[in-house]
């Protein structure tokens, strides 16, 4: 019932930023009371987005899985920034690549979640692990190891052959507003 209040809250926030807002811009006044009359609206229009696109540490993030969010820049990480029980990473604008290539891990399932508002998301993944792969943008294209859609909205799913059985294994779900995503295997 918390995350529902959360979101509610949230949802609130962002309608009251958008009406005063909206009030502000057919109401103009050129004067130092601008900044006022469109800057707090506009922190609560921000507030409201954090609150709904904050996500609740699922039972999909266990406790001990690495937690990234910021609001701008490029990101780039590598199999050191995964935590025991994966990546969970958010950024409002900007790239963001994970490098697992030649990475050493270890025998269990490393779930990673990453998404982003605006900008590309690459991940690079040893040649030989098994992997479920789920990517989804808004508006831009999916390519997960060869698996492609770039039509408005495009969703896309691969999992390798033995995925299920495999001791080590990959599972990324990755998330783009406006922004390109792709998974690719590094050369051997």
């Amino acid at each position: 019932m918390h995350i529902r209040w959360h979101m509610l809250f949230g949802l609130i926030l962002l309608c009251l930023g958008v009406f005063f807002l909206l009030n502000g811009i057919f109401d103009w006044r050129f004067d130092f009371g601008d900044f006022l009359r469109f800057g707090w609206p506009v922190g609560l229009i921000l507030i409201g987005i954090y609150l709904l696109r904050r996500r609740a540490r699922s039972r999909y993030f266990p406790e001990g899985a690495a937690f990234n969010t910021r609001m701008f820049g490029d990101v780039h990480l590598n199999s050191s920034d995964l935590g025991p029980n994966g990546l969970d990473t958010e950024i409002g604008i900007g790239d963001i690549r994970l490098d697992l290539a030649g990475s050493g891990l270890p025998e269990k399932e490393h779930r990673i979640r990453i998404g982003t508002g605006i900008g590309d998301v690459t991940v690079i993944i040893p040649p030989d692990i098994p992997v479920s792969a789920r990517g989804s943008a808004g508006i831009g294209s999916v390519n997960l190891l060869g698996k492609t859609d770039g039509s408005l909205g495009p969703h896309v799913s691969f999992q390798s052959e033995h995925y299920q059985s495999a001791g080590r294994k990959l599972s990324i779900d990755l998330k783009a507003g406006i922004g390109d995503i792709a998974v690719a295997r590094a050369e051997k």
